[in-house]
């Protein structure tokens, strides 16, 4: 029995999205500068697309959420790039509907990716066609939105610091007000002190003045020229 042509046999697209992520992963480890520069336009894009485009949109715990699932997408078709039912997903799911239909500016991305909506058997469905281009957008947009989950953690330790020492110096300025407090009492207790002693200072060298004068000999005298009259 004749082997039928090549042309009749459908092809493995299996084998062309494994080559097609092939050749971006061997790009992605080649990193020259001039490709780094042909792909600028392209990570800007996606970079706006991130913000404003979910970040100023959607409130915080929903966009980080959201780029989450974007990047685990991304992530799944990179890390297995021979499995299908890693090409697709079903916007009807309901963690997918929550995570990358409802918030705004996902399905943007989704799109920018490569992946494009379908129906199939009567279902909705996204998926992304295996060729060098999405390849390329794919590794791209993955890089971006890695990189913003980096800025996100630099930002909020950077938050955390300035937080952390915003209450140092609070709790440091407390405590310059409460010794100023202690030593403002201190220094009225001794002025206190000072004046009680320099009071009785005062009333004893009266007390011993008016002594002296009762047992002078001219207060002797005067009381003895009483005594004769």
């Amino acid at each position: 029995m004749a082997t039928p042509p090549s042309s009749s046999i459908p092809p493995d697209t299996s084998a062309i999205a494994s080559a097609a992520l092939a050749r971006a992963l061997v790009l992605q480890d080649g990193n020259t500068d001039d490709r780094w520069e042909r792909e600028h336009e392209q990570r800007q894009k996606f970079r706006r697309l991130v913000d404003p485009g979910i970040v100023r949109y959607n409130d915080k715990k929903t966009a980080n959420e959201a780029i989450d699932c974007l990047l685990k997408l991304c992530d799944n078709i990179l890390n297995h790039p021979g499995e299908e039912k890693y090409r697709r997903f079903k916007p009807t799911n309901t963690r997918i509907k929550a995570l990358l239909v409802d918030p705004k500016g996902t399905l943007e991305y989704v799109q920018e990716l490569g992946f494009r909506h379908t129906v199939e058997n009567f279902q909705p469905y996204y998926a992304w066609t295996p060729n060098v281009k999405n390849a390329d957008r794919l590794r791209i947009g993955a890089f971006v939105l890695r990189e913003f989950q980096v800025h996100i953690v630099e930002k909020e330790e950077r938050e955390k610091h300035a937080k952390e020492d915003k209450e140092a110096a609070a709790k440091a300025a407390a405590e310059k007000v409460k010794l100023a407090f202690k030593e403002d009492r201190k220094t009225k207790a001794l002025a206190d002190q000072f004046e009680r002693e320099r009071r009785e200072a005062r009333l004893t060298a009266m007390a011993r003045a008016e002594q002296s004068k009762s047992t002078s000999p001219k207060a002797s005298h005067i009381s003895n020229e009483f005594k004769e009259e």
